[in-house]
């Protein structure tokens, strides 16, 4: 178990890398395919792991709570029907050490 606090600036470093985009990407309001689908992991993430509500992480990157909670339906979606979306998130988990 990891000893210190993990936050989603390391949510969104981590995510960067194993997507292969910068941190501001993630925080732009691009449309591009691959960049949602890396903001919707840190959504996820940052909503099961550091348990924040939807109007924080909506806060943090700049978005409205309606996109937090359609980004958030994308990934469990995402990640229930394709395994190459899981196999990123799940090393994106074991980076973080979560």
């Amino acid at each position: 178990m990891r000893n210190t606090i993990i936050t989603p600036s390391d949510v969104c470093l981590n995510t960067a890398s194993v997507f292969n985009k910068n941190t501001s990407q993630l925080m732009s309001e691009t449309r591009q395919a691959s960049v949602v689908a890396a903001r919707d992991i840190c959504f996820k993430i940052c909503k099961d792991h550091l348990l924040m509500v939807q109007d924080e992480i909506g806060k943090y990157f700049n978005k409205n709570r309606s996109s937090v909670a359609h980004g958030l339906r994308r990934a469990d979606r995402n990640l229930s029907k394709h395994p190459q979306y899981k196999k990123r998130y799940d090393t994106i988990i074991e980076r973080l050490e979560l």
